[in-house]
This record gives C-alpha cells, structure tokens and sequence, in this order.
C-alpha cells in the first residue's frame, strides 16, 4: 500500500513539473495506424455519385523560361527655373536742375540748452530732397520739436518734420520737400526753405518756444529765379491778395477724391491772411469740401480745393456742371476779422 501510494504521488509530481516546464499535458499513448495504400489497378467509379460527369482536365505545366529584359531609359528630370523678377520700382521724376546743390553746416536755434543744427542736404533721396536736422537736448524735460509755416522757394509746402528728445539725448531727423509738391509748383531747383520751429513738452503739449521765421539759402540761391504759374481763372484779385482757379484736373471716379481743382494764391498783403471757401455747391446742390489756407504775408500756394466722392453719390451728380462758392478772406491773427469776400462761379460744362 505504502509502495503504491508512493508511485501515484511520483506521477502526480512529475507531472506538475512537465506542466510547469513545458506546458504540455500528459497523454496515455495511442496505437499508430497506418492508412490503406490504395490498389492503383482497381477501377473505381468515375463519378462520385454514379453519374457521368466530364473529368477536370489535366493542368498544364507552363516550362519555366528566363524573362528578357527590357532596357528602360533613363529619364533626367530637370525642375524648371523659376526667375522672380522684383516689380520695377518707379522713381517720382527729380527736377531736372536739383543736383549738385549743398548746404553749409549751420546753427538754426539755440535756446535755453536746446540746440538745433542743419547738417546737410541729400537731394538724391526717393521722395525727394531732404535736410538732415540734429537736435540737442541739454535741459532737464523732455521736448518735442515740429515746424510749421513751410515755404521752399517763396511757396508753401509741408516740411513733414516732427522729433521727440528726451533730456540729455541727441537726435538726427530728416526735413523733407516732396518731390510731387515741387512738380506741382514749378520748382526746379531748391534755393531757399523758410519754416518756424514750435518747441513743446513732450507730456504736458506745453509750448516752450516758439521761433521767428528761419531761413536756409543752398548753394543754388543767388543762381536760380522761382517762376510763378498764375494761369487760369482770376477769382479774386484784392487788397494784396490775388486767387486762381485752374481746370478741373479729374473729373469724377472710382476713388476716394471725386474731383480736384488745382487754385494758385498770391498774398502781397502786409498781414498773414487765411482763405476760406463757403457756401459752396455742385450743380446746385450744397456741398462742403472744408477748404482753408493760411498764407503768411509775402508768400504763395500752389493748392488744390478737393471732394470726396461721398459728396457726389448722396446727391446723385455724375459730372461737375457749376461749382458755385463764397470767397471769404480773414485775418489769422484774429482768424474772425473779414479783409474781404466774394461770390464766384466756375462752370466746366463741356
């Protein structure tokens, strides 16, 4: 008993060590039977089920045969060459007798610790010649410095010069005369700039001075003889001031500016005089184009009375027939005090 008892627990371990191991499970042995060798000669019933039926036929063995290679040209891609061509960039035409005109260095304005001094003159620049101005700050506030009341040649023109500094910096700016505005007003050469510097604090917009008119001769100045163009529609020619109206130079488009008629105004006044136009209208309907111009004495404008077209579409107007206003001139000290005004009438019927 003991003996038997030993055996099965021998079994029963072994057993657990071949599934531990291998995980295989024990199995009793089987008989090994072989299967039957069919007799090749026996003739069997070619139908499965004792019907006739057409036999598969036999499959075709295909001889194995070496492909022939077929040479395949080699194609060279080539990627295009794209060529970026930069859009040409069209200069505003230069007046043809500005080159080789020069500045001396000179002091402009020194006040209080603020210096200010003209450096050069590049006439070569794209928009148009422009002096290189360098300010000095040696106070203790910050500043701002602009001009105003510009004038090249006797005419007034924008300047377009604004520079902040602040205490003990320095600082270079550029003053430009805009090539378009020369063109426009017949200016060749540039032989004298006036303008008048408006110094300020920086936070408070406190003016801190205020110039006399400045003057910059270049070298072309005893040289060059400004020309005046005062064709067109005499307007107004009384007490010193003199106004004219040129054609209609474009006539109602796609833009913003519907229309734009070019005056031209002399002041030979002793006063500095602001020109005004009121009451104005358009083929009879009222319209108003807010046009001001303020001339010091002695000088001249090239300027231009503008309209949007906003000012023709709510009044359905196609073209200018009848542009009717009133002249009106004042004072600028006053900026109240009438000189003088007149009622005028442009047609531009075809």
């Amino acid at each position: 008993m003991k003996i038997a008892r030993r055996v099965t627990l021998a079994v029963l371990l072994l057993s657990l060590i071949m599934l531990l191991l291998g995980g295989c499970r024990w199995m009793p042995s089987l008989p090994v039977t072989t299967p039957p060798v069919p007799d090749v000669n026996e003739t069997k019933d070619p139908t499965p089920n004792g019907d006739d039926y057409e036999a598969d036929p036999e499959p075709v063995v295909k001889a194995k045969t070496n492909p022939i290679p077929i040479p395949i040209p080699k194609i060279k891609v080539t990627e295009p060459e794209i060529k970026v061509t930069e859009p040409e960039v069209k200069r505003p035409p230069k007046p043809p007798a500005l080159a080789g005109v020069t500045v001396d260095e000179q002091v402009l304005l020194d006040h209080n610790g603020i210096i200010i001094t003209l450096k050069s003159l590049d006439y070569d620049d794209f928009y148009g010649p422009l002096f290189i101005i360098l300010i000095e700050n040696e106070s203790d506030t910050s500043i701002t410095v602009s001009t105003f009341n510009e004038y090249t040649n006797g005419i007034m023109k924008n300047t377009f010069f604004h520079v902040s500094v602040e205490p003990g910096k320095k600082a270079n700016e550029e003053m430009r005369v805009l090539t378009y505005d020369m063109i426009l007003a017949g200016i060749e050469t540039v032989a004298e700039v006036e303008f008048m510097f408006r110094i300020y604090n920086s936070e408070t917009h406190n003016n801190i001075y205020i110039s006399d008119l400045i003057n910059i001769k270049t070298s072309a100045y005893d040289s060059y003889t400004q020309v005046h163009d005062d064709s067109g529609t005499l307007l107004f020619d009384e007490k010193g001031l003199k106004f004219v109206a040129k054609d209609l130079e474009s006539d109602i488009d796609e833009t913003y500016w519907g229309a734009r008629i070019p005056v031209y105004i002399e002041n030979t006044s002793d006063r500095d005089l602001i020109v005004q136009l009121v009451d104005v209208s358009v083929n009879g309907y009222m319209i108003d184009p807010y046009y001001s111009c303020t001339l010091v004495s002695g000088k001249r404008a090239y300027d231009t009375i503008r309209f949007t077209r906003s000012h023709f579409d709510r009044n359905d107007i196609e073209n200018i027939e009848e542009l009717e206003f009133t002249l009106q001139i004042v004072y600028s000290s006053s900026g109240y005090t009438v000189l003088g005004s007149k009622k005028c009438v442009l047609n531009f019927k075809s």
